[in-house]
């Protein structure tokens, strides 16, 4: 008799953990979802930026027979990757400049790259002569056929015989003139063609901010639920280290810009570059005492 008597709780027991079973099953799979398809969209928007930023780079390439350089092997091989992916005939050369004194290196360059005669220079070198001789004289011999790019600002030894004539996020690399030690202003046709750049970069919201997201991580932490419920359980967010990387490299040659238009006197255009690269990354110092500097010519 006391059996019987538990035999329904017993049943309802049953039914009640079933229930919990399927409530978790569908239930968890449902919270995960919502707690993380507002940060897959943010990742997906940031990928796409971080497609775009290359797609600006290749945009400032010659069409083909160009010599790429890149001081970031990283940025260097996934440019090479996203050109390949667009299946045209661009026949570059890319070229890690940490790599060029490299001997070995260069025999490699050469055999993959028969067309551009890089082993033909070699002889050039005397022996016994500083490595830092090699990179400039195959690049000065490059030169003399082929448009050589850098993908972003850069310093050094190659400066002392090119200057860089930037091309939105890219920089071409050109001999001084005979006699010349500075580096010539910059013409109104190539202000006109980077004001379109930069102008075109951030009407389609292509440039990163940290400011923004900064912004972004602040709202979130304080209104979002999930937000609210890992700042109460300390639990920091997953890191976005795709922004930052982005917003360094915008932030840098919107500095090196300005600083190209402050030199040739155009302080108003100089101003507006400065600017856009604090905003972009206001961990860029140079640009904040470029814009300093500018605030005080003007």
């Amino acid at each position: 008799h006391t059996g019987n008597s538990f035999e329904p709780l017993i049943r309802i027991g049953h039914y009640l953990v079933i229930a919990i079973v399927w409530l978790l099953a569908i239930g968890t799979p449902a919270l995960m979802l919502t707690r993380n398809l507002q940060h897959l969209q943010e990742r997906k928007a940031v990928l796409q930026k971080f497609e775009h930023y290359f797609e600006n780079i290749e945009s400032s390439l010659p069409k083909k027979d160009a010599v790429i350089l890149s001081d970031d092997p990283f940025r260097l091989l996934y440019l090479r990757f996203h050109i390949s992916r667009t299946a045209t005939e661009a026949n570059y050369l890319y070229a890690d400049t940490a790599s060029l004194g490299n001997i070995e290196n260069l025999g490699r360059l050469s055999r993959e790259n028969p067309n551009f005669g890089i082993s033909t220079n070699w002889a050039a070198i005397p022996q016994g002569a500083s490595p830092v001789l090699i990179p400039v004289q195959i690049l000065s011999h490059l030169q003399q056929n082929h448009e050589l790019y850098y993908i972003h600002g850069s310093f050094g030894y190659y400066f002392e015989h090119f200057y860089a004539e930037q091309h939105g996020l890219t920089h071409r690399l050109l001999p001084y003139a005979d006699g010349a030690w500075d580096v010539p202003p910059v013409t109104d046709e190539l202000v006109v063609e980077n004001t379109k750049f930069w102008d075109r970069a951030f009407e389609n919201a292509g440039v990163p901010s940290m400011t923004d997201l900064a912004k972004k991580e602040e709202s979130r932490t304080s209104t979002n639920f999930w937000g609210k419920f890992n700042k109460k359980l300390r639990l920091k967010p997953e890191a976005d280290g795709l922004t930052p990387a982005l917003a360094s490299f915008y932030s840098r040659s919107l500095d090196d810009w300005g600083v190209s238009l402050q030199r040739s006197g155009r302080l108003k255009e100089a101003a507006v570059s400065f600017q856009r690269a604090t905003n972009a990354n206001p961990a860029n110092l140079s640009a904040r005492i470029n814009l300093l500097v500018n605030e005080r010519l003007a």
